[in-house]
């Protein structure tokens, strides 16, 4: 992927991908997954300490979301095939 980048501009382009493949979904996923866990968790003691696990459902709402990313995708490809 970083040969498909212009060569003046790589760390410009570099940055731009960190920004949406490790900062969103660092900040996203926990303000997604925590009131998942809180009404949906076990609790239970790890190492002396008690807590929320994650239960399965936690999956499930993962692959939700996941699914509903398809929906821009579904129409984007019909607007294409339309050119």
């Amino acid at each position: 992927m970083k040969n498909l980048y212009p060569e003046e501009q790589r760390g410009q382009f570099e940055s731009i991908k960190q920004i949406f493949f490790v900062c969103i979904p660092m900040i996203a996923g926990p303000a997604i997954a925590a009131p998942i866990i809180e009404r949906f968790g076990v609790l239970k003691e790890v190492n002396g300490v008690m807590g929320m696990v994650p239960a399965p459902s936690l999956f499930f709402f993962s692959a939700v979301l996941t699914l509903l990313t398809l929906l821009p995708l579904t129409i984007a490809a019909r607007q294409r095939k339309r050119r």
